[in-house]
Parts: C-alpha cells; structure tokens; sequence
C-alpha cells in the first residue's frame, strides 16, 4: 500500500525527477542531449544492475521524446522519470524510504536554491 501512495504521489516524483535532471544535465542547457542520455543510462544500469540494450535506450527516447528534436526536455525528462521510478518501485529495485530521501534532499537544495523567488513553490520535506 505504501508503494501505491508513492507512486501516486506526483510531487514526489516531480522532484526527484528534477533533481535527477538537474545531475544529469551536464552542460547545463536545460536538454538532456544524446550523450547525455548515453550517460544516464549507461548508470542507471549499473546501479540497479539491469541491463539495457542501445535498442532499449533508443525505444525509451522515441517514445518520450514528443517533439523529435533528439533530446530530451525536463517535461519529457520527468515523464520517463516517473514512469521509471514507479517501475523501480513497483519491482522492489529502490526502498520506498530511500525515495522519500532522495525527495527530502531536493525539497531543501530545492528551497535554498530558489530562496526568495516568489513565483517558485516551495516543496516541504515529508
């Protein structure tokens, strides 16, 4: 039941998947381009000891690339993100409470990044 709220918890998600964008956007061009993605991979299976195939990684960027451009953005970015930690979830390759962590950490780099701009949420740990 945990699990489910989790996954359901779109907040959540959305900010671990920004901090896993904003890691992983190495020239900082707010896309994550072919390299990049290689990169993301290529560690991604590493650590979850679950290899992927260059056709995988290929099918994973058609189908969450949506305008074609051959890189992908923080929208298309946090999509496969959020499908790719339910799934992790789901498969019990990453603790719910590691989770949570993980979302605790970027809720407050989150706050004091963005400290003073009112426009911006401010996420609270949980």
């Amino acid at each position: 039941m945990r699990i489910d709220k989790l996954i359901s918890n779109s907040e959540l998600l959305r900010i671990v998947a920004e901090k896993i964008f904003l890691v992983n956007d190495i020239d900082k061009s707010g896309y994550w381009e072919a390299n990049e993605i290689g990169r993301f991979f290529l560690e991604t299976s590493k650590a979850f000891k679950m290899p992927l195939s260059e056709d995988a990684v290929s099918a994973a960027i058609a189908t969450f690339d949506i305008n074609k451009d051959g890189k992908l953005s923080f929208e298309e970015i946090k999509e496969m993100l959020s499908n790719g930690l339910a799934f992790l979830l789901r498969e019990g390759k990453i603790d719910p409470d590691q989770l949570i962590e993980m979302k605790n950490e970027a809720a407050t780099k989150l706050q004091t990044r963005f400290r003073g701009n009112q426009t911006r949420k401010t996420f609270k740990p949980i």
